[in-house]
């Protein structure tokens, strides 16, 4: 497995990992500031217990005379320097304060964006998938990715990688500093505190890593068990099972928060046992130095360095401790993703957009010599078939459930890759752009309807922006689809509210929306996918009959839910086992094909 730092650049786009080298040496100049900003506290206490440095050191002698003094004897000349001097110590603590500070608002406000452009990445990358790819693919599963885990990597990798990266360059200027100063009471300050947290770290990483591999299942469980049943919450209310779902839910949201709540412990943990050591530490180092030094208040400054260096050193050490601890918990969360990404399709180019106006067709589409399997089966589910579709024509599928009639239309569509044969559109093979191109000419209706959560003019002209929606256009579709007459009862008409999916309409009146939203697209291919299944017998006659009446010169393909839907077709094709078993028109099959007789009895 690839380094967390490796995984983590490669999530990031290019400007991202520019801005983050960028940012990476600002953060170490800040630590050095911020640390040089309390260092100075001990020089500067050096000069109030003696004064007479000012006489002794060359360089405090030239800042004297250059601020204006003229005598270092001079009682209130060394006082108004002395006072100067700490106004100056003071404001380079404030300006090194200033300077962390906007650092870290820097480093939140790139980890934030991190986020929007990495769950973005996510979702135009999944977008770009082939359809056969999400046939395997748990919808929840994509959701946790880029609403839960993309946050989780960038709270419990990025944000902490880079906190670490400051406190880290802020313990080893202190060290440095320490070591230059006095390398035995550096070692002696240092070598504890590091054995603590190395202790520490060694002994929670495996626990880490497994509840953080937990915690990434759980959350997806999460997610799946809440989809789920919200998605299905007017069976859940008939049958009264709403305690399933809770006790569903119970187990992988308890095990979530145990696991989170046990990372956050970890963290702080050995927080207390430096305490214990720090008050040790200092005790210890009054005793050395006044062992070692006849003059006490010579040790002062001495001191006074050491406590502002274990001021600076021991939060620096906690938080480097607690962010490496929230590294190691989110490895699996960063290696998921990480797997994710590297098995799609990936680039930074948006979603390709064709529009209608780029592509029409001529004469005809064919299928020549189609057979197809899933990716997750070894058998054929369609073997072999070709057929014609001529332009402006009516035609119909029909066939026993599985027998492979939806897969056709999916491959002339170009959403799955036949195994063998091809797609011709005027005789000519399309490949993946002109597929694009053909899908924007088609009014595509399916037996389920989405309906997103707004108002009817909204979900017909769905894909459309809300300034640009012609009303008159969506009552004319609405006619067409038998479904205005409805709408116009609403208290708001077409603004009246749908509701989550659609809650608010029946499945019958879903499905004429549906009809109404692919006819607003002025599609040259109406594909009708068992588009009235839901209607009754009266409704579906009027809706197929007004189809057909009104748009004589689309071409109109029919996968039949009722025989009586495709009387009109020009020609209608049998499929049976993945195989074309029969064609010609309704009248011609109903006396001459069994299969077909027996789809009739039945419909």
């Amino acid at each position: 497995m690839k380094s967390v730092t490796k995984m983590m650049m490669g999530l990031l786009a290019k400007n991202e990992k520019n801005r983050l080298r960028l940012l990476l040496i600002i953060t170490f100049i800040v630590a050095f500031l911020d640390v040089a900003g309390i260092a100075s506290i001990a020089p500067y206490m050096s000069l109030v217990a003696d004064p007479s440095i000012i006489e002794n050191n060359d360089f405090l002698n030239k800042i004297f005379f250059y601020l204006g003094y003229t005598n270092p004897s001079s009682t209130s000349e060394i006082k108004s320097f002395l006072v100067l001097m700490g106004t100056f110590v003071f404001l380079f603590m404030v300006f090194s304060m200033l300077m962390k500070a906007s650092n870290i608002y820097m480093l939140e406000r790139f980890a934030q964006s991190c986020n929007f452009t990495i769950s973005k990445k996510f979702v135009r990358d999944y977008l770009k998938q082939d359809y056969s790819w999400f046939l395997d693919k748990n919808s929840a599963a994509i959701g946790k990715n880029v609403l839960s885990e993309v946050g989780a990597v960038v709270s419990g990798v990025l944000l902490p990688g880079l906190m670490l990266f400051t406190n880290a360059s802020c313990v080893f200027i202190i060290i440095f500093g320490l070591f230059f100063f006095d390398p035995a009471l550096a070692l002696n300050v240092f070598i504890p505190l590091m054995i603590i947290y190395l202790l520490f770290s060694l002994l929670a990483k495996k626990y880490l890593k497994n509840i953080g591999e937990d915690r990434v299942s759980a959350n997806e469980e999460r997610f799946k068990i809440i989809q789920s049943g919200f998605s299905s919450i007017k069976e859940l209310k008939v049958s009264n099972l709403e305690h399933t779902l809770i006790n569903d839910y119970d187990d992988p949201a308890l095990r979530f928060a145990k696991h989170t709540a046990s990372q956050h412990i970890i963290g702080k943990l050995p927080r207390y046992f430096i305490e214990m050591v720090a008050f040790g530490g200092v005790l210890g180092l009054v005793i050395y130095l006044i062992s070692t030094n006849d003059n006490f208040e010579d040790s002062l400054p001495v001191l006074v360095l050491y406590a502002a260096a274990g001021y600076r050193l021991m939060p620096s050490l906690q938080q480097l401790y607690s962010q490496l601890t929230t590294i190691r918990f989110s490895i699996p969360a960063i290696e998921g993703l990480y797997k994710e990404l590297d098995q799609m399709i990936s680039s930074e180019d948006e979603v390709f957009q064709p529009t209608s106006s780029d592509f029409t067709f001529l004469d005809s589409i064919a299928a020549k010599n189609i057979t197809y399997k899933y990716p997750s089966s070894d058998k054929d589910v369609i073997s072999n078939v070709s057929l014609e579709i001529i332009k402006g024509s009516k035609v119909g599928f029909v066939g026993p459930t599985g027998s492979g009639k939806t897969t056709i239309i999916d491959i002339f569509l170009g959403l799955l890759s036949p195994s063998d044969g091809h797609i011709l559109l005027d005789g000519k093979k399309l490949n993946f752009i002109e597929h694009a191109h053909l899908r924007s000419i088609v009014g595509y209706v399916p037996q389920t309807i989405f309906l997103r959560d707004g108002t009817v003019a909204e979900n017909i002209a769905f894909g459309f922006d809300n300034k640009d929606i012609d009303y008159k256009k969506i009552n004319e579709v609405s006619e067409i689809a038998q479904i205005s007459e409805h709408i116009n009862k609403l208290p708001n008409g077409f603004n009246s509210e749908v509701g989550e999916r659609g809650v608010k309409f029946s499945g019958g009146q879903r499905q004429r929306i549906g009809i109404a939203r692919a006819l607003y697209r002025d599609p040259q291919i109406l594909l009708l996918d068992e588009a009235t299944s839901a209607l009754d017998v009266l409704t579906e006659e009027k809706v197929v009959h007004q189809i057909m009446n009104s748009l004589k010169d689309v071409t109109i393909i029919t996968i039949a839910h009722r025989l009586s839907t495709i009387k009109d077709c020009d020609e209608i094709f049998i499929m049976e086992d993945g195989k074309l078993v029969g064609s010609g028109s309704y009248d011609n099959l109903i006396n001459s094909n069994n299969l077909f007789k027996q789809l009739s009895q039945k419909s």
